[in-house]
């Protein structure tokens, strides 16, 4: 028994429900038998068994379309199930086709086995490219048409995933690293590394699949000894200092660089930043001008001061951390991460906080106080509640604004001024990529 799934998008459009379809359907094995269906938290699993194991003849598959509800059946024999699919995903094209505006899929969920789904056309015209045009002359209201541009759209209803470079590569070769030597790590024939290469590009392509972005981007870091935070504190990070990276991670660190640019997806690294503060630079241009929501791959804490209705943050095994997930396990608002890290401080950045005050003071200080200044301001209000930390808070006070000026992001740089969003369209090279692929001898 084997069971396979796919994450839908947060934000379902018809384009979205297209791309996790195909992506299920790719791992159905033809000779199995689906016999059973779920779908929780938008996650779409089926349950797959020899065929050989079941006596029974299953229903055959089929999908219904009916004023704008769709629904399709997934169990049966995986061959015949996999055709639905592709009938199924045709009709939907068809569907989008013949649209004037983006069709959004509010709503999505399992009655009896039938995955279920109803349609809503959105507030946002398509590109003029993708409509025909006969719908276009048909469907033409100077209102609307006259009001909302191609270039409007893609401002309105686009969707930036930023990747955090160094947080990317280094988990995958760590996690195919463990308990081997160098000697003994994945290489191709010729002897490079590729241990930590294949799992770097099936994660970014299962996001891409899952999240259907319009933009992409990543965020390397500057050197360490480099960064803006060592003038303000030359212990930030510096027990790493003597921590040298393994020769078969550096090498791979520049060869997964190398396939990023071919695949002609843009890395953005500046000297004195790190690449939170790029990604935080990056998200909140995004948000700010109107261009749409963002997905941040990384599993970086620090990046959860971003975290709002429009920024989602895929940490480890693909778990998603909104604003909503964060306050609830928290206690407070993702904002307010950063007065949390510059009280308590962090180990293993060097951050050193307010010698004192630990976690169980939270999230009490930070739903009665706004942020650290707030409560360094006036320490009679702590009298009350909190009058044990008062002494803490007066020591501590110089401590506390450093490490909060080490917790900040840093979203005004410079030196990223003049990237413009629409540069980060999603415009991969397939053929440079796989012929990339092929070389490195990788089966993906």
């Amino acid at each position: 028994m084997e069971t396979i799934s796919v994450l839908f998008s947060p934000a379902a459009s018809i384009y979205s429900v297209i791309v996790s379809l195909e992506s299920i359907s790719k791992r159905i094995k033809d000779e199995c038998i689906i016999t059973n269906v779920r779908y929780e938290q938008r996650k779409l699993s089926l349950q797959l068994q020899d065929k050989d194991t079941i006596k029974a003849e299953p229903t055959p598959p089929a999908f219904n379309i009916s004023n704008e509800l769709y629904s399709i059946s997934l169990m049966g024999y995986g061959a015949k199930v996999k055709q639905t699919l592709t009938d199924f995903i045709n009709r939907l094209f068809t569907r989008q086709a013949q649209a004037l505006f983006v069709i959004d899929v509010p709503d999505i969920k399992i009655e009896q086995c039938l995955l279920k789904f109803g349609i809503q056309m959105s507030d946002f015209r398509k590109p003029v490219s993708e409509i025909p045009k006969s719908i276009e002359k048909k469907n033409q209201r100077s209102d609307i048409a006259s009001a909302v541009t191609s270039e409007e759209l893609i401002k309105q209803n686009g969707r930036l995933l930023i990747v955090d470079f160094d947080n990317l590569i280094n988990t995958c070769y760590y996690a195919t690293a463990a308990l081997q030597s160098e000697e003994e790590l994945k290489k191709t024939s010729d002897g490079r590394y590729i241990n930590a290469i294949g799992p770097f590009i099936q994660r970014l392509l299962k996001i891409m699949r899952v999240y259907a972005p319009t933009h992409i981007a990543f965020a390397a870091d500057g050197k360490r000894e480099d960064i803006f935070r060592r003038n303000i504190y030359a212990q930030y990070k510096a027990h790493r200092d003597d921590q040298e990276k393994p020769a078969a991670l550096r090498e791979q660190v520049s060869l997964a660089e190398e396939i990023i640019r071919i695949m002609n997806i843009p890395i953005f690294k500046v000297a004195s930043m790190e690449a939170d503060d790029i990604i935080g630079s990056l998200a909140t241009r995004f948000t700010d001008e109107q261009c749409g929501d963002v997905v941040i791959l990384s599993n970086d804490k620090d990046l959860f001061q971003l975290l709002n209705p429009k920024i989602v943050q895929v940490i480890k095994n693909d778990k998603e951390m909104t604003d909503i997930l964060f306050q609830d396990e928290y206690g407070f608002r993702p904002a307010q991460f950063v007065d949390y890290k510059a009280i308590i401080g962090e180990t293993t950045d060097n951050i050193p906080g307010i010698k004192g005050i630990g976690k169980k003071a939270f999230p009490g200080l930070l739903n009665d106080f706004e942020s650290l200044e707030e409560i360094l301001l006036d320490h009679s209000k702590l009298e009350d509640k909190y009058k044990r930390y008062v002494k803490h808070f007066e020591a501590g006070k110089e401590s506390g604004l450093l490490s909060k000026q080490l917790a900040m992001l840093q979203c005004e740089i410079p030196e990223l001024n003049n990237i413009k969003m629409e540069t980060l369209k999603l415009a991969v090279n397939k053929e440079a990529y796989k012929s990339k692929i092929k070389e490195l001898e990788l089966e993906l």
